[in-house]
């Protein structure tokens, strides 16, 4: 799993991608405490967002739309 810090974005705070499953997970500045999984990502699409000039608009043109419903993960903690 690679881990990414988007220091310059004023809407994304991290992300992780795992090539192995292509699941981009993503932490929005807006509520940092949640993350949001998103499936079948391919790895050039978390490449280009690394090297994005603008996080935030390429999350908005190439990822919101384009895999479906965000789902946040599961949480260990919550009582079922």
């Amino acid at each position: 799993m690679e881990l990414h810090t988007f220091v310059e974005s004023d809407a994304l705070l991290k992300g992780s991608y795992d090539p192995s499953t292509h699941l981009l997970r993503l932490w929005f500045k807006s509520g940092p405490d949640r993350a949001y999984d998103y499936p079948r990502v391919p790895a050039h699409i978390w490449t280009e967002l690394k090297a994005a000039q603008s996080a935030g608009r390429y999350f908005r043109q190439n990822i919101q739309d384009q895999y479906g419903e965000p789902r946040a993960p599961a949480n260990p903690w919550r009582r079922r």
